[in-house]
């Protein structure tokens, strides 16, 4: 009997990770047997203000520590990173439902991905008045004169990478402005590990005064924060939807400001770490993000990265290979054919690597031929494991995906770049390195 697939990863995972931690410090794991005690778990700062929220959204800055990075591409050593919606850069997408998910890490390098449950975003400067009349006397902005909502769902995660890249990312903590937080505890920030394991759930307080803003902020003594689930209230925004505090059923709340720590490489997905390892040991390294549509139901965002060695590449399942790649995945629509039928909208959480395999057969549509993949220096197919909050460390799917940096399929209008078994195509931000 072979060992089992999810135990092969943890310890393949974990060899990889020590192998370029002692060749990072120059420590020989082997020579001390003493056990040592583990070390304390990172320690939390929450910071909360509700009324006149300027004094604590500066203290939580200032716990983030300076400079203020703002849209500068690459990793920094030291700072934060802010997003307030103002910029002239998204004037072309104010007031529409289509504002891009991946807006503060393509036009603006700032690290930050977002997803939704829901249909999109709307970042806004009329206070969601043309959504609904009575919107424009509910919520206020705390940076003039934009704010910030999913569309379709009270539900979106703050996915982090190195900003201007697709290199999954982790951050010390995380801020957020809250507008019209009418009920307690219903306004939440949750934050997630790279494993996916919840961190803790935070509420904003509830508004005190006629500007209507809460802000909560929480900030760890180290970067272990890879995204934030905001809930906001109890209800989407909409046409017929209106706020308890105007006669409705739902408490509705939008967003302003985001305040967040550098997004620093994850140890486990890092490129950089891998690319050098590449070098010295013929592994090739990646990193995207993209959302992959195209068959009847289904629309799946993935983004990750990793590293394999393509001469290890099989087809026969199961084969242990060396490939080391995973990162975060999210149902946007549910999917209901193919190996991920059954993951609903807004389930999803991370995936894994089960096997890097040598080729196979795919199509970004169903009505579509099939086309040959074949992994080499530019595209890998992986058989990936796929996970869902509360199913722990079982795979809810398995599927076989395609990242590759040619296109995929030529009659399609873009370059796909990434393929998900059962789901379809998408255009997504691609690197690869040696």
């Amino acid at each position: 009997m072979g060992v089992p697939r999810s135990l092969r990863r943890e310890v393949l995972a974990m060899a990889i990770t020590m192998a370029g931690l002692a060749a990072c410090s120059g420590v020989d794991y082997g020579s001390n047997p003493q056990p040592t005690e583990p070390p304390p778990g990172p320690q939390v700062t929450v910071v909360t203000a509700t009324g006149a929220i300027t004094a604590k959204v500066d203290e939580f800055r200032a716990l983030l520590g300076d400079p203020s990075n703002g849209g500068t591409a690459g990793e920094q050593p030291t700072g934060r990173r802010e997003i307030s919606w103002d910029g002239a850069g998204a004037n072309p997408f104010n007031n529409k439902n289509d504002f891009p998910a991946a807006f503060f890490n393509t036009n603006v390098k700032s690290g930050a991905v977002f997803t939704t449950p829901g249909t999109g975003f709307r970042n806004d400067s009329l206070r969601f008045g043309e959504v609904n009349s009575a919107y424009a006397d509910q919520f206020s902005a705390f940076s003039p004169t934009k704010i910030f909502a999913p569309v379709g769902s009270n539900v979106m995660d703050v996915r982090f990478q190195v900003a201007g890249q697709p290199t999954p990312a982790l951050v010390t903590g995380f801020g957020a402005v809250f507008s019209d937080v009418d009920l307690p505890g219903k306004s939440t920030l949750e934050f997630f590990d790279k494993s996916g394991q919840s961190l803790g759930v935070y509420a904003a307080p509830t508004r005190s005064d006629a500007a209507g803003l809460s802000f909560v902020g929480v900030k760890y003594s180290d970067p272990i924060v890879a995204f934030v689930r905001i809930t906001l209230g109890t209800g989407a925004l909409g046409a017929n939807v209106n706020d308890i505090s105007a006669g409705g059923t739902a408490d509705l709340v939008v967003v302003d400001n985001f305040v967040y720590g550098e997004p620093k490489q994850s140890a486990s997905l890092s490129l950089a770490p891998l690319a050098n390892v590449a070098s010295a040991g013929g592994l090739d390294a990646f990193g995207f993000n993209g959302i992959a549509s195209g068959f009847p139901t289904g629309k799946v965002f993935l983004t990750g990265g990793g590293s394999f060695d393509v001469s290890t590449a099989s087809n026969v399942v199961p084969t242990d290979t060396r490939a080391v790649a995973g990162g975060g995945f999210r149902c946007i629509e549910g999917v209901a054919q193919g190996p991920l039928t059954g993951c609903a909208d807004g389930e999803g959480v991370r995936w894994d690597t089960a096997q890097l395999l040598a080729s196979t057969s795919f199509k970004c549509t169903a009505p579509e031929a099939v086309r040959p993949a074949v992994t080499g220096a530019n595209t890998v197919v992986l058989l990936a494991d796929f996970y869902r909050a509360g199913d722990g460390n079982d795979e809810s799917f398995t599927a076989q995906m395609i990242v590759s940096t040619t296109d995929l399929d030529p009659n399609l209008p873009g370059d796909q770049t990434l393929w998900i078994q059962g789901v379809g195509c998408a255009t997504a931000v691609v690197h690869f390195n040696k």
